[in-house]
């Protein structure tokens, strides 16, 4: 009886766990061909940025940092995708960044 809780529980966990990601919006007065480019700069740094997949058309990019060590099971185990996402938008360029991670060992 335990077993089949405990399991259910982490399947529950499991699913909610992308909503807790949070969205940062920052705005630039640079155009978003020129910030593009230095975020494609900065993910393709393969000792910083796992599993990168960029779409150039939509100026998106999704990512998983690297890490050293992991501070809990949890966070090594359920490691998910980050996204940003660039937007022109008058005078310049707005970034959304969904990151899923917070705390010391994930300072993106």
């Amino acid at each position: 009886m335990k077993t089949g809780f405990v399991v259910a529980a982490a399947i529950a966990l499991t699913a909610a766990l992308p909503a807790l990601g949070e969205t940062y919006r920052y705005s630039y007065a640079a155009p978003c061909d020129q910030l593009w480019s230095a975020v494609k700069a900065a993910l393709g740094n393969q000792q910083n940025y796992a599993k990168v997949k960029i779409d150039d058309e939509k100026m998106k990019g999704d990512y998983q940092p690297r890490h050293e060590v992991h501070f809990d099971v949890g966070g090594a185990i359920l490691q998910r995708m980050n996204h940003v996402t660039l937007q022109p938008k008058s005078p310049g360029c707005e970034m959304d960044v969904v990151s899923n991670y917070s705390g010391l060992g994930h300072q993106d």
